[in-house]
């Protein structure tokens, strides 16, 4: 997983339970009551025990848990969630992928944590199906931020009841809803008074901890002078216990003034060698043996020394610190510890805690950590410094859409520094371009361009250069972002330091052709683009370039070139989450399945490029993505589904001031209206394209709409001058290499021919047009083309130069609308974002016998006898159809011809008379359910998407297949229904149930979601009690989890079930299998 927010582990690791730790069962009680309530606060002030009560707690609950340790960098919403979600994922590995893509296109200049909340609900509702205690530690540290309140606040409130929050925290808190939880009696807290110590636990402690014997009333003075405060208690255990009194007396101001007199008695008992070891590492926050090493070597102060002997003897001595991580010893201090430390370093030794500091600095640089490195350069650095280090991270700020806090470190600067300094108004002028300023972004990119020139600063130059290219191609100006990029182009090729801005220069120039309409040019420029990225070794910059690539390639009809382009790039952005970029490819990758005649998986695809567009809040491809959908749903002849997603594009697409967007939209919808007849709203539609497009003068946009008013012309029959268009048309398609749009050219024009000539040559010619069109890539285009035309050339048929195989090829044309029924049947399965028409007839054979007609349930009243019902169904099963003597051979057996003849008659009325005069066909001899109407039924669904499972390759495409199966199985095959052939299928489809939930569970498993593999173990389970196999596949899964109590109760259901069924006991293998993940 990529995030642009980087996570520190040991910040969401529990931390070890140390052995000095006093375990409280009083406490440990209340916080075990936690199942009843969706919050617990532990509120008191420093030194109380919070942490050390909650890691406790950890080790004893038999709950998983969940940990994230806050500090004051956490106040950045975007980092505070994503350790937020990272730790659930540490926890539970199927919960994520939602949450990270929603975070990972969270845009900090809105602040709408709709998206992410609503994600991060869904997910763990989705992928966590057991309850589990997260603990939010020094929740303190954010209290100020009220959009982090708000994110804790929904995520109490709204999800699911198997989510506990814990929150642990020096002050109050402020949730906007708190007194709505206290109200719903699902809030609980534990305060000051009652983590104070009491006489008994204090006697308890130093006897566990220090060997050492207490009186009651020596105990209860010690509550009184330290009112149970645990910090002052632990720093009495370190000195003399003869002294403990009298010092506690001689100490006994405030909270922190006792802790800062006890701090540093315990600190004068160390020698001065490791007192020094104590107050360097505490400027390093969290450290070991190997950071100590990195950082300290480069200080001339510091001579070497063995870190980890130091670091071992830390933990001896037991001096208030937190082991974090089982692996390398990673510490931190007891956070007052770590001030007093800190304050104390700073004070005695300033110059050598700078250094230090700096050290940690540029290694929190390194590991491009900029929060930390940034806090360390606003309390010590220069402005210089802090100026040169916000010059090193703002790309990858800006890259990551971390605008505001960009935006909130160019404030620390000196206002004359960020508003004249060039290198700064490129930034300043970035961000404004993203933030969609339009008009002060490019006077801010104009002045920053003059001040780099004069300063001769090449490389921030030439980076501005392709910033301003990317702000004129956005708003169509391409020749103005062509110069751009070709100067930024010119300077870069022969520095050696430039060549990842020489590559992207390139890919500026490929994509201003592209949009200009010059193709041939943008391939060879993002071909060498790719090339360089490449060379460079940039993944995600070659990916982007690949997307580029694809799309060029779609254009000239290079469909696999084009596909493999998609494909490639798509695999680098799943593996980042990263959404925006997932619902270009995905939308592209849909157009290209689209033009091949694979509307299923164009289906799939375009509501996955639909959803993603949404976690990234990208109303511009979210109106791109629901644009093709709606084209895919007008080509299969769904109109309405075709309209209403073009409605859903049309209200997007109003927020973003897209030129490319709002032109092919207000084709489609041009389309749409052509199709139903009206013909003037397309012809208002195509002129407002072509207004829009002739502003941004895209000549490939231009001349679309131009191909458009022609076929408006055409299916008009208004000749005059189509010709001499068409003609212009396909000179500038054929040319620039646009195949679709010339291959549309063609036809059209050799159709007009058919009726202006009218002669065998132009019906030849038509006929060759067609035949060498006939491949396997353009057949699907010349189909769509001739279906929309049918009307003028089926009126050509039935003129006298008619040959027959133009009659073959419109009776071709005639059949698409059949053909089509299944498609929208199938694809009505899987729309969600446009709800498609209710099916005329709605069938369920799983768990109920049930047919609908419409909203109209088919009661037994209306079939007269169940037996015409199981007729229907009987009929239905056998696809290929039965014959009378089939029908008669299942229901009446022992009748006679005559009696045979009444009653198959009368059930054959009955049976229409209920569903329709035709729902059953008869055709040679054989009785069918008629599948050319739109129906639904569970079983055929259920079918097919398992054929489609075992045919696909692509991991992803199985299991959601497997899962589209399996949703339909809903109880056995016709229940209460005993006939012979009824009895065998439902076996059949008990087998195939079982079988195929249990590939499923394989794939599930190898992909890492486990508890997605629990959820159809348990449904396997359901349907068979007995089945050792998914007993073991479940246990596997628990142990993946770390799940060891679920684990121990799944085997303890197997034992039970094959106890009672066949009074045996579980196999070696199972029995094996346990023994060895319980280990």
């Amino acid at each position: 997983m990529t995030l642009t927010v980087p996570v520190v582990r040991t910040k969401i690791i529990i931390p070890r339970r140390r052995t000095e730790i006093l375990s409280r069962p009083r406490l440990l009680s209340i916080l075990e009551n936690i199942l009843d309530l969706k919050l617990l606060i532990v509120a008191a002030p420093a030194g109380y025990g919070k942490t050390s009560l909650l890691i406790d707690f950890t080790y004893h609950t038999q709950l998983p848990v969940c940990w994230f340790a806050i500090d004051a960098l956490d106040t950045d919403p975007q980092r505070f969630i994503a350790h937020f979600i990272t730790s659930i994922s540490n926890r539970f590995p199927s919960f994520g992928e939602a949450s990270f893509s929603a975070l990972s296109n969270f845009n900090q200049d809105s602040m709408n944590l709709d998206p992410v909340i609503s994600a991060i609900i869904n997910d763990a509702y989705e992928h966590i199906t057991e309850h589990f205690v997260f603990v939010l530690d020094d929740y303190h540290y954010v209290r100020d931020s009220k959009l982090i309140d708000e994110f804790i606040n929904r995520i109490t409130l709204e999800v699911s009841e198997n989510c506990h929050l814990v929150i642990a925290s020096r002050t109050l808190l402020t949730l906007p809803d708190l007194t709505l939880l206290v109200a719903r009696s699902q809030v609980g807290g534990l305060g000051y008074e009652e983590l104070a110590f009491l006489p008994e636990e204090i006697k308890q402690l130093f006897s566990v901890n220090y060997h050492q014997s207490m009186t009651e009333k020596t105990a209860a003075d010690m509550v009184e002078q330290t009112e149970g405060w645990i910090t002052g208690l632990l720093f009495t255990a370190q000195l003399s216990p003869k002294e403990t009194s009298s010092r506690l007396r001689l100490a006994r101001v405030s909270a922190i003034g006792l802790y800062e007199y006890l701090a540093q008695q315990v600190l004068e008992q160390q020698s001065d060698e490791f007192r020094l070891f104590l107050k360097r590492t505490s400027l390093l926050e969290e450290f070991d043996a190997v950071l100590c090493d990195e950082i300290f070597s480069q200080v001339q102060e510091i001579a070497p020394q063995n870190w980890q002997e130091r670091i071992e003897h830390l933990l001896r001595e037991n001096l208030f610190v937190l082991p974090v991580d089982d692996e390398t010893l990673h510490l931190r201090y007891h956070h007052l510890f770590r001030d007093f430390l800190q304050n104390a370093m700073r004070t005695e030794r300033p110059e050598e805690s700078r250094r230090i500091e700096f050290c940690l600095a540029k290694y929190y640089e390194q590991r491009k950590e900029w929060e930390r490195a940034c806090e360390i350069y606003k309390r010590i650095g220069s402005p210089k410094q802090l100026a040169d280090f916000i010059l090193l991270a703002a790309p990858s700020m800006i890259l990551g859409g971390r605008l505001k806090t960009l935006s909130t470190w160019l404030e620390f600067l000196p206002i004359s520094m960020r508003e004249e300094q060039p290198e700064f108004l490129s930034i300043i002028g970035s961000i404004a371009i993203l933030r969609g300023d339009i008009k002060n972004s490019m006077v801010i990119m104009d002045k920053a361009i003059r001040g780099l020139r004069e300063n001769h600063n090449i490389e921030a130059l030439t980076a501005t250069l392709i910033r301003r290219s990317w702000a004129h191609r956005f708003f169509g100006n391409y020749d103005l972002a062509l110069s751009d990029a070709e100067e930024a182009k010119s300077i870069s090729i022969t520095n050696p330091q430039l060549m990842k801005h020489y590559a992207e220069a390139l890919r500026s120039i490929g994509l201003s052709f592209y949009q200009s309409g010059e193709l041939k040019k943008a391939l060879t420029s993002l071909t060498a683009s790719l090339e360089k990225y490449h060379q460079l070794g940039e993944a995600m910059d070659a990916a982007k370039v690949l997307l580029d690539l694809g799309v060029v390639h779609l254009t000239l009809g290079e469909f696999d070139e084009a596909d493999n382009a998609y494909k490639k790039s798509l695999v680098f952005w799943q593996s980042t989450h990263n959404s925006l970029w997932q619902t270009n490819l995905l939308n592209n990758i849909g157009v290209v399945q689209h033009l091949r005649g694979m509307y299923e998986q164009a289906a799939i695809s375009f509501e996955k490029a639909i959803t993603h567009a949404r976690l990234a809040m990208n109303p511009r491809l979210e109106g791109f993505s629901l644009t093709s959908l709606g084209d895919l749903y007008r080509d299969i002849r769904a109109l309405p589904e075709a309209y209403k997603a073009y409605e859903l594009a049309r209200a997007v697409s109003e927020s973003v001031n897209d030129q490319a967007l709002q032109v092919f939209l207000s084709l489609s919808e041009a389309a749409l209206a052509r199709l139903t007849g009206d013909m003037t709203g397309s012809e208002k539609n195509i002129n407002k394209a072509l207004e829009i497009a002739q502003k941004g003068r895209s000549n490939y946009e231009i001349n679309l709409c131009h191909l458009e008013l022609c076929v408006l012309h055409l299916l008009q029959k208004n000749f005059e001058n189509l010709g001499s268009c068409l003609n212009e048309l396909l000179a500038y398609f054929s040319k620039e290499g646009f195949h679709l749009e010339e291959l549309r050219a063609r036809i059209y024009l050799a159709i007009m021919n058919l009726f202006v000539h009218d002669s065998e040559d132009s019906e030849q010619t038509f006929i060759n047009l067609i035949k060498t069109s006939f491949n396997e890539r353009d057949k699907p285009t010349v189909l769509r083309i001739g279906y929309e035309v049918l009307g003028l050339l089926e009126e050509h048929n039935k003129s006298d130069v008619c040959s027959v195989e133009f009659a073959e090829f419109t009776i071709e044309l005639r059949n698409i609308e059949t053909s089509l029924i299944p498609i929208r049947k199938t694809i009505r399965r899987h729309s969600e974002t446009v709800q498609f028409s209710t099916p005329k007839i709605m069938i369920r054979a799983f768990g109920k016998c049930q047919v609908k007609i419409g909203d109209h349930s088919v009661a037994l009243s209306d079939w007269k006898t169940q037996l015409v019902r199981d007729l229907f169904f009987f009929i239905l099963q056998h696809s290929d159809g039965v014959t009378k003597e089939e029908i008669g051979e299942a229901f009446w057996p022992d009748s006679t011809i005559e009696a045979l003849r009444v009653r198959f008659k009368n059930s054959i009325y009955r049976l229409r008379h209920a569903l329709g005069s035709d729902s059953i066909s008869f055709i040679d001899d054989y009785y069918r359910f008629n599948r050319t109407l739109e129906y639904y039924c569970d079983t055929e669904d259920f079918t097919q998407e398992l054929a489609i499972a075992e045919k696909s390759v692509d991991v992803d495409s199985k299991i959601h297949h497997y899962i589209q199966a399996l949703n339909q199985y809903r109880g056995p095959y016709l229940p209460k229904v005993d006939y012979e052939w009824v009895i065998i299928q439902r076996e059949q489809y008990h087998r195939t149930y079982i079988a195929s939930a249990m590939k499923l569970t394989d794939l599930l498993m190898s992909a890492g979601q486990y508890q997605m593999v629990i959820q159809y173990i348990n449904r396997v389970i359901e349907e068979d009690s007995c089945f050792e196999e998914a007993y073991r596949i479940g246990m596997k899964a628990f142990s993946a989890l770390g799940d060891r109590a679920s684990l121990a109760r799944l085997f303890d259901k197997c034992c039970a079930a094959l106890k009672n069924e066949f009074g045996l006991e579980p196999a070696t293998e199972t029995a094996m299998l346990y023994k060895d993940l319980m280990q």
